[in-house]
């Protein structure tokens, strides 16, 4: 498969044509698909900033209390749809990113990028985004097991609970719940490693050939290795419980909003 050609100029074109042929129309045209494309691809991180951000925060920080079992279970109960709304708000967030990874993978390419390494950009980005989808299915669980409503059609709360300890203990339903929750949590987690592998390459890119500012290229790399620092200590340290997470998100913040940003209002430029 040809997926460009480098020139005696030294212009990589992702067709594999000469450069000696491209035409003033020809490089208009190229400019005005990527600054179409990075349009899109800004508005999209706006729908994914804004539903990541209702979803974990907005739902889910309000209703789980991973210090209390009952307290959760409570808020669950009081509120039973709150976690599918943001099960929801995360499929759409989903589908965006996939589009996303879609579109920056023409943008890099059609750039000049080697594209070995800008489909392994987007192919951990997509492998991120399977992980995620897989966890959504314990988010929903949850939401099953406390919904009384639900319980009443499928009855799995219900055939938990006459298992479960009476006095002598917790409800079984509830502390499943509890268990799937926290399933969603650490796959959560480890779907942001697979994404902080992608953001270190989409950086490493960004700073060797400068399609974006390198500026962006630094804080996306940055966030990447925040990504991969933070799961590996949850994961490996025992008793971890993000007590240094807020310092190794600060890259990411600079790079999501001021990327985002950006590809609103610029275009991305040909590969150095």
């Amino acid at each position: 498969m040809n997926y460009g050609s480098t020139t005696e100029e030294g212009t990589i074109l992702p067709n594999g044509g000469a450069a000696t042929a491209t035409s003033p129309e020809q490089q208009a045209e190229t400019e005005k698909k990527l600054r179409r494309w990075g349009l899109s691809t800004g508005l999209l991180y706006v729908v994914i900033i804004v539903c990541g951000i209702v979803a974990e925060v907005g739902i889910r920080g309000k209703v789980i209390d991973f210090s209390s079992i009952e307290q959760t279970a409570e808020n669950i109960r009081s509120n039973p749809k709150s976690l599918r709304y943001s099960l929801m708000l995360d499929v759409i967030m989903g589908c965006s990113d996939v589009f996303v990874s879609i579109l920056l993978g023409f943008i890099l390419v059609t750039a000049g990028v080697d594209p070995i390494l800008s489909i392994a950009s987007s192919g951990f980005r997509y492998l991120q985004q399977a992980v995620i989808a897989c966890c959504l299915m314990f988010l929903f669980a949850a939401s099953m097991l406390l919904d009384e409503n639900m319980d009443a059609i499928i009855g799995v709360g219900t055939a938990i609970e006459s298992l479960s300890s009476g006095e002598q203990g917790v409800d079984a339903a509830e502390s499943l719940a509890f268990f799937f929750l926290a399933m969603h949590k650490y796959g959560y987690l480890l779907a942001l490693f697979f994404f902080g592998v992608s953001l270190f390459i989409l950086g490493l890119l960004i700073v060797q050939r400068g399609v974006f500012p390198k500026f962006f290229g630094w804080a996306i790399l940055l966030a990447g290795l925040g990504y991969i620092i933070d799961t590996f200590l949850y994961m490996l340290r025992t008793g971890y419980n993000g007590e240094i997470s807020d310092y190794l998100m600060i890259p990411v913040f600079i790079a999501e909003f001021g990327f985002t940003g950006w590809l609103i209002m610029r275009a991305p430029q040909m590969a150095n």
